[in-house]
């Protein structure tokens, strides 16, 4: 037998044939074969193996009769036991020596025969279990430095260390770890490095975090929000005032008309909104001696919310915006909107982070444009907790996460946080339900009857999963304005499809635009069968309220449907469907909704919500 045939078995009977009759770090001598020929050709084979892990080293050696002998000392790791004859061929003799690693490293294996020896070496990747920081003190001067030292078990090399400060206006930190105060206020400096430092592919990973503070007079929080229509809400800020003693806080706010504010004890200050205030002021805290002498002053912004909004759903509430593809077609930017793309990039940016910013909602999302514009500069606080690519299904298991019973003593999330204060929710959802069928293999190896069946099946789990969705949104008193689907293919139909594309057939060479132009009335139905139920289900909830979102894209003309949705059939080729990987979509046939289709959409919430 050939030795590459060997390699897919000899794993699996190394497990069947393992011995265990002790192990130990040095393993001397130990007899492969009890020939008494000198051996004519020795191989070892040793995988890539992570620490803690257990594997084999596989000899191969000629003749089969050979005496062989293999040794090893190392404090890497630990041999179980004797070699395992595994199978003879023709030439020779296979076997294995388990071990199981212990730490990092690496070390060498060998094998001898009467006069000769060889030997392989074994290379043992590091797994990070655990990353802690440590520092001399938590707090130092403005301009003062401080090395901060990480530890990893086991120990990796600084340059795999990576380090981020929470606040680089408070703190900064290079990457050795050196911290150095910029301006009083507090910081959090985050060590991490792949569990798996040397794997391309494996970025999971290890982090630990230390609180700096900066020395000086500052607050704890840099903005505070207030809501005019939160019954009970109380908003605190505190000032920290590290470095003196025998002093005396004085509160002001810039503009009383818009919030007031009351000293309160242990350094803090309740501040209240004004009566059917709205706009952003500031807020002052003085420290002064106790003869009234000033010592240092800070400040912090305070936005006054007429009311808070929550938007939830998939890529059409998250903004998301066409990337430009590449290919022949794709280098064609006319339907690219540059400073739309940036924003929905920043805001996957912020979010994937998880940037404490959790107001940061993508500017040309239509959530965003309903909390700028809403009833002439009402100044609606929006959080956006969208995602592209969330079906009904994804949505519920992040409610289930997020919503956790507090009766049973455990914590609520921060969407729950922002579902309970906000006064209207919207929710897009139900459109990836139908549109991840729709994906090229599906397409190309489904009948229009499999089809059928597929979104058949779909829409059915669709509506146990919207109305799940709907219980956990309703009943606390909010409004929830639920969208209805739009058809972006509206008019992708042989009419208005170049009639040179409608036998074409270029999409990996399989597919031709005929077969798309007969599974997608199928999905068409479904849609409305979708939107009948949505609009069904909050005709009998006082508190959801329907945004035909779908009659009114539907009824866009075919030569406006380009500018509000980015499918254009008139330009439409499936050479263009190839591109850099293979599998993505140009720009004039992507379903989601361009600038001015969001703010359209945007407008038709307006429309329907109350004072």
């Amino acid at each position: 037998m050939k030795k590459t045939q060997f390699f897919a078995i000899l794993a699996s009977l190394a497990i069947l044939f393992r011995c265990s009759s002790g192990s130990s770090s040095d393993y001397k001598d130990k007899k492969v074969s009890p020939g008494t020929k000198q051996a004519s050709l020795v191989e070892m084979f040793v995988p890539e193996v992570d620490a803690g892990d257990s594997s084999d080293i596989y000899i191969h050696f000629e003749p089969a009769d050979a005496e062989v002998y293999v040794y090893c000392e190392t404090e890497l790791a630990e041999f179980d036991g004797d070699a395992i004859e595994v199978e003879e061929d023709t030439d020779g003799k296979w076997c294995t020596v388990p071990f199981k690693t212990k730490a990092a490293g690496s070390f060498t294996f060998y094998a001898k025969s009467v006069s000769k020896e060889w030997s392989a070496n074994v290379k043992i990747n590091p797994v990070i279990s655990s990353l802690s920081i440590t520092g001399s003190k938590s707090s130092i001067d403005i301009d003062e430095s401080l090395k901060l030292n990480v530890s990893t078990n086991p120990s990796v090399s600084g340059s795999a260390i990576i380090w981020k400060s929470s606040n680089p206006e408070i703190a900064t930190v290079n990457s050795n770890g050196t911290v150095t105060a910029v301006k009083s206020g507090k910081a959090t400096i985050t060590a991490s490095t792949k569990k798996k430092p040397n794997n391309e592919t494996d970025n999971t990973l290890v982090s630990d975090t230390f609180d700096i503070a900066v020395k000086g007079f500052y607050l704890d929080d840099t903005e505070y929000y207030l809501y005019t229509k939160v019954a009970g809400y109380e908003t605190i800020a505190t000032a920290t005032a590290t470095g003196y003693s025998d002093y005396t806080i004085e509160w002001t706010s810039n503009d009383t008309s818009l919030f007031t504010v009351v000293p309160g004890t242990n350094n803090e200050a309740t501040l209240n909104y004004a009566n059917n205030a709205s706009g952003s002021g500031t807020l002052t805290a003085i420290l002064k001696k106790t003869d009234g002498t000033k010592l240092a002053e800070t400040t912090a912004k305070v936005h006054v919310f007429r009311f808070e909004m929550v938007a939830l759903g998939d890529s059409i509430a998250a903004g998301y915006a066409a990337p430009a593809m590449g290919g022949e077609y794709g280098k064609d930017e006319s339907l690219l909107e540059q400073d739309f793309l940036d924003a929905y990039n920043k805001y996957v940016k912020r979010r994937a982070e998880g940037s404490e910013d959790f107001d940061y909602v993508n500017e040309f999302a239509h959530p965003a444009i309903i909390g700028k514009d809403y009833k002439d500069q009402y100044n609606i606080r929006v959080r956006s907790y969208a995602k592209s690519g969330d079906q009904t299904e994804d949505l519920i298991a992040k409610l289930d996460k997020d919503f956790e019973d507090a009766s049973l003593g455990t914590r609520k999330g921060e969407i729950y946080e922002a579902v309970d204060n906000a006064q209207i929710i919207t929710l897009c959802i139900g459109a990836n339900d139908i549109l991840h069928h729709a994906m090229g293999v599906n397409i190309v190896t489904k009948s229009k009857e499999d089809f059928d069946k597929l979104l058949s099946d779909s829409f059915e789990t669709f509506k146990v999963n919207f109305d799940t969705i709907l219980q956990k949104l309703t009943g606390n008193y909010q409004q929830v304005l639920v969208m209805s689907i739009y058809n972006p293919y509206y008019y992708f139909d042989a009419a208005h499809i170049p009639a040179d594309q409608v036998n074409a057939e270029e999409l990996f060479g399989f597919i031709k635009t005929q077969k798309i132009l007969e599974i997608l009335p199928v999905a068409i139905e479904y849609l409305n069968k979708m939107n009948a139920y949505i609009k069904e289900k909050a005709n009998e909830n006082p508190d959801v309220t329907f945004v035909d979102v779908a009659d009114c894209f539907n009824k866009i003309s075919a030569t406006e449907h380009p500018t509000y949705v980015n499918v254009d059939p008139s330009r439409f080729s499936l050479k263009g469907l190839i591109s850099t990987f293979g599998q993505s979509i140009p720009i004039w046939f992507d379903p989601h909704p361009r600038k001015v289709g969001q703010d359209k959409i945007a407008k038709l919430f307006e429309e329907q919500m109350g004072d």
